[in-house]
């Protein structure tokens, strides 16, 4: 090899190499998942708007979608869309925390605090761009007391 294409190849690597800080400072918000209308229960304990006739489990559901938006920053933010709900989360005072709790490789669990409600959701998605959410949900609201657990398929990207 002589001299001029040792010199490409050195070019050539540190463009790979410094790959990572480019798109880093070029990169833009993306959807990183899409999820679809989840099921699950919730438990309502009386008090608020609750009797004690309507205390206990009751089969719940969302309908719509919820995005998981990563920043350019590096932080999160979800988006709900729905016949019930059009908002995103920070546009509506939640805060987001990613706990210590150490998950596999495309795996991310955030807790979104929004006031007297907080919401923990336990993303996952595999290599064939189908995944997962499990939330669980616990409030104590003007409207209810209740703690919820739900479920919904996700794809990757919108």
């Amino acid at each position: 090899m002589n001299n001029s294409s040792k010199a490409l190849v050195k070019i050539g690597t540190a463009a790979i190499a410094m790959l990572p800080i480019v798109s880093t400072v070029w990169a833009a918000d993306f959807i990183l998942l899409t999820c679809g209308s989840a099921s699950g229960y919730t438990y309502y304990m009386e008090g608020a708007l609750v009797g004690k006739a309507d205390v206990g489990w009751k089969k719940d559901a969302a309908n719509g979608t919820l995005q998981l938006l990563i920043k350019e920053n590096g932080g999160v933010d979800l988006i709900s869309s729905g016949p019930a709900n059009n908002f995103t989360y920070s546009a509506d005072g939640c805060t987001f925390s990613r706990p210590p709790m150490p998950v596999a490789k495309n795996e991310l669990v955030i807790v979104a605090t929004c006031g007297r409600h907080l919401e923990t959701f336990f993303f996952r998605w595999g290599a064939d761009k189908t995944g997962e959410v499990v939330s669980v949900d616990i409030a104590a609201t003007p409207l209810s007391n209740r703690g919820g657990v739900l479920h919904a398929p996700c794809k990757v990207g919108q």
